[in-house]
């Protein structure tokens, strides 16, 4: 089927009770119309899914894998609520930060962001993830710049 978000109308009037791909992934990537409502689709095995109770699919639309993101947002915080934040490419371009402020977390929903490469003013920084999306710099320093890919 087309991943264009073209809708498509099977002419079989079967029951359905399986759905199998193996080139995306049905439940994200395609919307099902069935007889009575929305079928639940359960993975059993990769690429095959059970249709939840078995109906005749009215119509089905499919698009393409989402493209992952060209750049991230990054924030760095400081002490006393004093921030800045950056949109940094996904490219390796190293971004410069032109901020002199002392940073002691960085946060963001990039969950590869301490595989960047983050220049400090002193020395290399550890970054401890201490909650969701929020990275602890140590020992706190100013951040040069960050390059991500």
């Amino acid at each position: 089927r087309p991943l264009d978000n073209t809708e498509t109308f099977p002419s079989n009037p079967l029951s359905i009770s399986q759905i199998s791909s193996s080139s995306i992934d049905i439940p994200s990537q395609c919307t099902i119309h069935a007889v009575d409502y929305t079928p639940a689709l359960v993975l059993i095995s990769p690429g095959l899914w059970n249709v939840g109770p078995p109906q005749t699919i009215v119509s089905i639309k499919c698009t393409g894998a989402p493209s992952p993101p060209g750049t991230i947002e990054v924030e760095f915080d400081g002490a006393a609520d004093a921030k800045y934040s950056l949109t940094v490419p996904l490219d390796g371009t190293t971004v410069y930060t032109n901020n002199v402020l002392s940073i002691s977390n960085i946060i963001t929903d990039y969950p590869n962001i301490a595989a960047c490469d983050i220049k400090y003013v002193d020395f290399p920084a550890a970054l401890v993830n201490t909650a969701p999306n929020t990275w602890a710099v140590g020992p706190p320093q100013t951040v040069e710049s960050i390059s991500c890919t």
